[in-house]
Parts: C-alpha cells; structure tokens; sequence
C-alpha cells in the first residue's frame, strides 16, 4: 500500500504532456518547426526573472547548434511580444519568441504555476519546462525539475545547454 502511494504521489508530479504524446496547440507551432521538430522552451518572464534571462541567453548562444540539429529554439513566456521584442534586441538574440499573454498555452500544457493568484503581478507564469518534439509535434523529450511541487524555489533550477543539447542530440 505504502509502495502505490509514493508511486501515486510520483505520478502526480509529472509536469506538462506526456512524452510519447502531440503537445496541445500544435498548429502553433508549425511555422517555427525545424526539419525534425522544435526545442520549445517554457520561461516564466523575460522581463522580470533572472534566472529565465540567463537560460534564454545561455541557449540561444547555441542557438546554431540547435538548428543544426533540425529543432530550433522556441521561447514561450506570458510576457507581451513588445517585451519579448525589446529582451530579443538588447541581448542580440535571434531564436524565435512566443507570447502567451493570456497564459492559454501555457494552461493547455499543464504549466500553470498556481501559487500566485489571479489579479497578482505574476499570475499566468509557467513552471519552467523544455519540450523537445519531432515536425509533428510529438514529445520526444522534455526536461523540468522534479520537485517543482514541493520545492518553491525550483523555478532557479535550470538545465544547463549543454545538457539540453544532448537532450535533443538523444532525441534524434
């Protein structure tokens, strides 16, 4: 009895679609898809967090090496596209940006991060997570912090690139 609850409990912690499965809102992405799919990555704020500027910079200065792989970056935050235009150009960064200021997408993925209230400054934010699928939209791969629901600071946590590029390197 012990054993399935702790493997409930480990169940219930899985963040966002299933590998294996489409990722909701896959017309979406079909304009900025690579020949073998896209590595779409799920940031709280390019505005206010540093630890998603610093992710963001950090991978798209290997921005090149993702496209070589056919899985170019995608950056989906529920910052406004003018924020996400004024961070792209200070940073000199060429990946592609997704808005989602009214955090549908980010809901239709599971990565609602439900701490913060609605009306809050920080409402619609995601749990931060990486998708790695194929040009249909499959999940080959995706790469979050396990402890996202216990560990309030866990949004800190980021993979660093080059694991994310073996991610998507193994996924192939």
């Amino acid at each position: 009895m012990l054993i399935a609850s702790l493997l409930a409990l480990a169940l219930a912690q899985e963040l966002g679609p299933e590998v294996g499965t489409t990722i909701p809102e896959v017309d979406r992405f079909a304009a900025v898809m690579g020949d073998d799919g896209a590595t779409i990555v799920f940031v709280r704020s390019v505005d206010w967090c540093p630890f998603c500027k610093a992710q963001v910079v950090s991978l798209d200065e290997a921005a090149d090496e993702f496209e070589r792989e056919g899985r170019p970056l995608v950056f989906v935050s529920y910052d406004s596209q003018a924020t996400q235009a004024a961070f792209a150009e200070a940073e000199e960064l060429e990946s592609v940006f997704i808005a989602d200021e009214g955090s549908e997408m980010i809901e239709a993925f599971g990565l609602l991060n439900e701490q913060y209230a609605p009306g809050s400054r920080v409402y619609g934010v995601p749990h931060p997570a990486i998708f790695i699928v194929d040009e249909d939209g499959t999940i080959d791969a995706k790469l979050y912090e396990d402890d996202y629901t216990t560990n309030r600071a866990s949004y800190r946590n980021r993979p660093a690139t080059e694991i994310v590029l073996k991610a998507v390197e193994a996924a192939d």
